[in-house]
């Protein structure tokens, strides 16, 4: 699964048509709890790591997620 596979399932999540890595998530109308945990679902099916929504707290933009799966792997 690639990194950008992030990009398309949270742009789906959000109902938007594209979600780049520096967009401030918290400015989506649909970023809310639930698509915290779709999107934690998202990365446990996908990258087998297990997200908790502790982890999201300092989370603003996609990139950041994506440097705590990166970060998860290891």
């Amino acid at each position: 699964v690639e990194m950008n596979d992030i990009n398309i399932e949270l742009a789906e999540i959000l109902e938007v048509e594209l979600v780049s890595d520096s967009d401030n998530l918290e400015e989506f109308d649909l970023w809310d709890s639930l698509a915290l945990l779709s999107i934690a679902a998202f990365i446990d099916a996908n990258y087998n790591i297990q997200i908790g929504t502790d982890d999201f707290e300092n989370i603003k933009t996609l990139v950041q997620i994506k440097e705590l799966v990166k970060s998860k792997k290891c």
